[in-house]
């Protein structure tokens, strides 16, 4: 079903038939935006099975009149702590022509929506990220009330050659995890790792699961867990992103820092994407981690390489005080 959004464009809701439109609209405006692609296309399909989340009424297109999908956003998630964040495109072609405020208007009317289904929370709030570099979409923002909250850093290495071997503090080994096995021990432990972590939420398990887990296409033997007899006490999940090697979580637990085991499961990751033809590697990082994180990696051989910002807008219901009465 289509709707009228003016006399130039239409909106619907998406299908999986549109990934690959969506993912030429993402990719063109990366390419605009740092020059070079950026989001991967099983991405948009990762988004689309978060638990919950409803193709129908969740996500939204707006295509020209030729047919041609020059906007997308989609609203993900409503966390426990009253969280829900959206993300979109708008084709660079297309820029300053209102496609952006309509699809952040959207995501908004259809946050309060959701919002409005679940019992009352003491904070609701829309987050959204982009790239720093960008200052259309700063202004947009802006101007839709959202603020800037935080910073994080892309951060990669180039391996020119093989990292040294690692040496393991005493007692400490490295294994692959195990499918079917080790889930509710991860699950347990990256709850304890990040809890000190900006925006982390503890999920229950089993939706933790359908979100993080299952379906993943990453390979088991990249996710590498570092343990002290049976317990696992740090965590390096990698994967392939595009064409280089991708470290998507990493962290020791509290009680096991400050004893080279973290720099070691680093090196170690490394290692395995050099093995397998991967040299370069790269992961994404919070500028102001309170364990020191940018520092650390800093330390492994990593730089910055990109600066992402994330916004928020905080939502205020009729029953809600405004601060001004």
């Amino acid at each position: 079903m289509t709707a009228t959004f003016s006399s130039e464009f239409v909106t619907r809701a998406p299908t999986h038939a549109d990934i690959p439109a969506i993912f030429e609209l993402a990719t063109a405006y990366d390419i605009a935006t740092i020059g070079h692609p950026y989001l991967e296309v099983r991405t948009i399909d990762d988004d689309w099975t978060w638990p919950g989340f409803d193709l129908s009424k969740d996500a939204l297109l707006v295509l020209d009149d030729r047919g041609q999908i020059v906007g997308y956003e989609c609203l993900l998630g409503l966390y426990p702590n009253g969280r829900s964040d959206t993300d979109g495109y708008v084709h660079p072609d297309f820029a300053g022509r209102g496609i952006g405020t309509y699809l952040l208007r959207w995501a908004d009317a259809r946050a309060r929506e959701r919002f409005s289904e679940l019992p009352i929370l003491p904070h609701s709030y829309l987050q959204s990220t982009t790239f720093g570099n960008d200052p259309l979409s700063k202004r947009l923002f802006e101007a839709e009330g959202y603020f800037a909250v935080r910073h994080h850093w892309r951060m990669e290495i180039d391996l020119v050659e093989a990292p040294d071997p690692v040496e393991w503090p005493t007692g400490i080994t490295v294994r692959a995890y195990v499918p079917g096995q080790d889930e509710h021990a991860i699950w347990e432990a990256m709850n304890e790792i990040f809890t000190e972590e900006w925006n982390y939420v503890v999920q229950p398990f089993e939706e933790w699961l359908a979100a993080k887990i299952t379906g993943d296409e990453a390979d088991p033997s990249l996710f590498l867990l570092a343990t002290e007899g049976e317990q696992i006490i740090g965590i390096s999940r990698g994967m392939y992103r595009q064409d280089e090697g991708w470290i998507r979580t990493f962290g020791v637990r509290p009680a096991w820092r400050k004893r080279g085991i973290a720099l070691a499961l680093l090196h170690h990751s490394f290692g395995e994407f050099y093995r397998r033809g991967k040299t370069n590697v790269g992961l994404g990082v919070d500028s102001q981690n309170p364990t020191g994180a940018t520092l650390f990696y800093e330390r492994g051989g990593m730089h910055a390489t990109l600066t992402f910002d994330t916004y928020q807008k905080d939502l205020l219901f009729a029953s809600e005080p405004d601060g001004n009465s």
